[in-house]
């Protein structure tokens, strides 16, 4: 283990004999050496640049456990009180203490230390309950200022300040943060009035609900963060009573919703205002064990009345397995007919709670003249995609602008015909973009003779997107024989030997 740097001097010392406190933990490797800090390090790639795992003890009775980048280590269950995770490349940091003022000013200082790498680097600050961050104080997070590029930060189990809450949301340049199951000193009002008053988008912003009946923020503000319009993705999960229909009037470019079915009854739906054009909605049914038909099929009437979407996601999750009716699927396909700029038609659920396999051939078959699909999400059995996935090779052959996955984004295949047909497609796209590529007629050449060269089917495909410089290409051919024929009767005339006039 290194510990040291040339001109500095050592970093680290072993504690030789540890009191009770002092002792390191692991879940899967037992006891550490415990060290002491004999200097400030430059920066948390110190640490992060150790072989192994390691804990260091302050004089304020914290005991942090230290994970380098590219090594495996937790500590045991149940002890950690705050954890600072940079990943994917950074230190794992889980602090512990007798105080919460303690913890605090040990999770300061290491924020401290985090410079322009870790300001890369996505951050996770998390506690197992409600953690007071506000002693940490907005210093903490000042190497955010840092970066230029688009970090994910993730705060879970925290109380914060107004004045961390400013700091976040005045950050100059786009966010994506997750706000999970936190508490904010002053109900959100700093940091709504903070992303309201902004001048370019704050980015991403997830607001996870804590599990208690306590509000993070009051309903008035919750009302005027949905009609911010400086966001420009938002992730929420359900909210109730009068609030519950809200979201879908947020001025959002993105907006990834969680709703419970008896909030959509209270509404008409025909009404319902859905600004956004990239919508993922996750639908809760407790109620019974029937399948909402009526309610949904309300909802996607309406989705095909807007029109407006591109990408359409809705997941449906209940306490029992549904079967899905024929008239459901029907609504669904209207609706994406409806809605003819729609990229993206994503219909998985992570639990699986709907069987789609016996509507697997219908989707296929009712979405093969979609103009502007790309994207098309469902699960189902391999046997639902027909006799060695012929119906899938059906769609695929007629619509090459399009993918089929499943909702973890692998593609559904034989592994055999269905990859080719899919690695002919992304040829055809290829070919097709060419058209709007400086030097085509080169490229087209180099793509005859290199991807296309022996395959009859790809020489097809190029010929036919680009007839027309072909024909170019034949009429400066037939243009360069034309040139050469009578350049050729000019030289035979030339060359003919002249008759003498006889006087």
């Amino acid at each position: 283990m290194s510990h040291e740097t040339s001109e500095l001097g050592p970093l680290l010392e072993v504690i030789p004999y540890c009191n009770y406190e002092q002792f390191a933990r692991w879940r899967c490797g037992g006891e550490s050496p415990t060290y002491q800090l004999l200097r400030a390090p430059l920066n948390l790639g110190e640490l992060n640049a150790e072989d192994d795992c390691l804990a260091i003890w302050r004089d304020n009775s914290t005991l942090t456990y230290v994970t380098p980048y590219g090594v495996t280590g937790f500590p045991s269950f149940g002890i950690i009180d705050l954890s600072l995770e940079f990943t994917p490349y950074g230190p794992k940091l889980y602090i512990v203490g007798r105080t919460e003022k303690a913890i605090a000013e040990t999770a300061a200082f290491f924020l401290s230390l985090a410079g322009q790498r870790e300001a890369d680097l996505d951050l996770v600050i998390a506690s197992r309950s409600s953690f007071d961050f506000r002693l940490v104080g907005s210093q903490g997070l000042n190497y955010l200022y840092a970066t230029t590029s688009s970090r994910n930060l993730t705060l879970r189990y925290l109380t914060l300040s107004a004045e961390q809450s400013i700091f976040l949301a005045t950050r100059p340049h786009p966010m994506q943060v997750t706000v999970q199951f936190c508490n904010f000193e002053d109900q959100g009002t700093a940091f709504v009035d903070a992303l309201a008053s902004r001048k370019t988008s704050f980015g991403s912003l997830a607001y996870r609900l804590p599990y208690h009946d306590d509000k993070p923020f009051a309903d008035d503000i919750m009302r005027r963060l949905l009609q911010v319009d400086t966001i420009k993705e938002l992730n929420l999960s359900c909210l109730q009573d009068e609030l519950a229909l809200l979201p879908f009037s947020a001025r959002v470019e993105y907006l990834d919703y969680e709703i419970d079915t008896s909030s959509l009854l209270e509404a008409d739906l025909q009404c319902l205002e859905i600004v956004t054009k990239k919508l993922s909605l996750s639908i809760y049914h407790d109620f019974d064990e029937n399948f909402p038909t009526e309610l949904l099929g309300g909802f996607f009437q309406r989705v095909a009345t807007l029109g407006h979407f591109v990408e359409l996601k809705v997941a449906i999750h209940g306490r029992v397995d549904f079967d899905i009716p024929h008239c459901f699927v029907r609504g669904i396909i209207r609706a994406a007919h409806a809605n003819h700029s729609l990229r993206l038609l994503d219909l998985c659920d992570e639990d699986e709670d709907l069987d789609w396999d016996p509507h697997v051939k219908t989707l296929l078959h009712q979405r093969k003249d979609h103009k502007e699909l790309q994207t098309l999400r469902l699960n189902g059995s391999k046997g639902a995609f027909g006799p060695d996935f012929s119906h899938l090779q059906q769609f695929l052959s007629h619509k090459r602008n399009v993918t089929v996955t499943d909702g973890k984004g692998r593609i559904h295949t034989n592994y055999s015909s269905v990859d080719k047909l899919y690695a002919l497609n992304r040829f055809y796209r290829g070919s097709a973009k060419l058209a709007k590529v400086p030097g085509r007629p080169i490229l087209l050449v180099n793509a005859l003779m290199n991807s296309a060269w022996n395959d009859f089917q790809r020489i097809a495909l190029l010929l036919t997107n680009h007839s027309d410089v072909v024909h170019d290409f034949v009429q400066k051919v037939l243009l360069e024989e034309d040139h050469e024929s009578i350049n050729s009767s000019q030289s035979t005339e030339n060359n003919e030997p002249k008759r003498r006039r006889l006087v």
